[in-house]
């Protein structure tokens, strides 16, 4: 049923989302290895804290989450990242993003936190933990606004202290 199909149709279907998942995985790699055309980002740094938002044109959450975590091990002990994406689900863009904060880092500015004030400005939903946190939306232009100027919001949030 969630895949919008019939059942003579269900082959055709398949052999689509498995070309679109190899896409995104080529996508995914490239970007990993930091050929351009990936994450996009900037950093920041509050206090102690290393921060890091960054955006990808086209993501699964599972990528952004290997990404996230490759990417606050990079910064050291200290780091709060969150990347977003779109998403499509079923033929329509949907917002996605995940945050993961070191140990020492979710003390000052936990993961869930950011993700449950950030969502909730483009209409989405989200939140987690202290050190890992995912959300998103369907207001996929609104989502974008917010997603530009995301380092902004980052870093107000840390210096809050992450309230």
């Amino acid at each position: 049923a969630s895949l919008k199909s019939t059942v003579a149709d269900l082959p055709v279907r398949v052999t689509k989302l498995l070309e679109h998942e190899k896409e995104l995985q080529k996508k995914l790699d490239k970007a990993l290895a930091g050929g351009g055309g990936g994450l996009a980002g900037e950093e920041a740094q509050v206090g102690d804290l290393k921060l890091f938002f960054g955006f990808l044109e086209e993501a699964e959450m599972d990528q952004l989450k290997q990404m996230a975590d490759q990417k606050r091990d990079s910064l050291g002990t200290q780091a709060l990242v969150v990347l977003a994406a779109g998403a499509q689900v079923e033929g329509e863009w949907k917002a996605v993003v995940v945050a993961t904060a070191s140990k020492d880092a979710a003390k000052a500015a936990p993961a869930g936190g950011f993700i449950k004030d950030f969502t909730a400005k483009f209409g989405g939903r989200g939140g987690g933990k202290p050190e890992v946190a995912q959300g998103g939306g369907c207001d996929f232009e609104q989502f974008k606004a917010f997603a530009a100027k995301g380092l902004e919001h980052l870093k107000a949030y840390a210096e809050k202290g992450g309230r």
